[in-house]
């Protein structure tokens, strides 16, 4: 009797562990996703439904979340970390489209339709992710302020798209590299000041996908800028010397308002026979 009573305990005191862990999980994820952009002030029921139906899944830097052309099979929420949508050409060339932060979802396309996924999803340093199965969606598309949510970021979405094809496809690299580096720096005080660091990908080839360059081309680029003092680097740190200059690069004028007129060429018209 008092052996059975014994084991009896250690069992217990064994699960209590769990239980508590299990509890904390719980609780973490309900965090992630009340804070989330999409469920962000929607109804506790709705809120409860993800986070008992979601399943939570680690990445390491590099692992792919899905591939492009998979089928939409489920509803990505970054925990944490950070994930990049990548493109691919035929000759094995890298595009990266856009990131995916924290508290962000991963494809909101797979609520509205079941198309293929349109990009490749790959983790950036180590990702926790809370993956909802479409089998689980219904409540969610019963939800009219849930799916005016969905809409509304997939217009943002669209936007920053429209933006990103811009600056690919009709600016030339240096414009490209100084509107990366402007949307990267940190906070506006450094800004004010005329001196930022931005911390950019941990290797140049990170960089270039997102630019759309080849590594030597986006180098040389980088160390003409550090020979005219505008920027300067240690590691992937880089310290913005000029603000305004690098404005200028981009082709957005001047900082505080002023105005540059060599920033914006004349308009080309084009005129195409059929």
């Amino acid at each position: 009797m008092v052996d059975a009573a014994s084991a009896a305990s250690r069992r217990g005191s064994a699960r209590m562990p769990l239980t508590r862990e299990h509890n904390a999980g719980m609780e973490r994820r309900r965090d992630a996703v009340a804070r989330s952009a999409m469920f962000r002030g929607m109804p506790e029921a709705l809120i409860d439904h993800v986070v008992a139906c979601s399943i939570e899944r680690r990445l390491d830097e590099g692992e792919v979340l899905f591939f492009k052309n998979d089928p939409g099979e489920f509803l990505g929420l970054v925990a944490q970390g950070r994930i990049y949508k990548i493109l691919y050409g035929p000759k094995g060339q890298e595009l990266i489209l856009d990131t995916i932060e924290t508290d962000d979802t991963v494809d909101e396309m797979a609520l509205v339709d079941g198309s293929p996924r349109s990009f490749t999803a790959m983790a950036y340093g180590p990702v926790s992710a809370l993956l909802i199965p479409r089998r689980h969606f219904q409540p969610l598309l019963e939800n009219p302020l849930l799916m005016q949510r969905v809409h509304s970021l997939l217009h943002e979405r669209f936007r920053r798209a429209v933006d990103s094809m811009e600056i690919l496809c009709l600016h030339q690299l240096e414009s490209r590299l100084a509107r990366r580096m402007l949307s990267m720096m940190r906070g506006e005080a450094g800004a004010r000041s005329g001196v930022v660091e931005v911390e950019l990908p941990p290797t140049q080839s990170i960089l270039a996908a997102m630019v759309n360059v080849s590594r030597p081309k986006l180098n040389a680029q980088l160390q003409e800028w550090r020979r005219t003092g505008m920027i300067s680097c240690h590691r992937n740190i880089v310290r913005i010397h000029d603000v305004d200059a690098l404005r200028g690069k981009a082709g957005l004028g001047r900082a505080h308002g002023a105005s540059d007129e060599k920033s914006v060429p004349a308009p080309i018209r084009v005129r195409m026979s059929f």
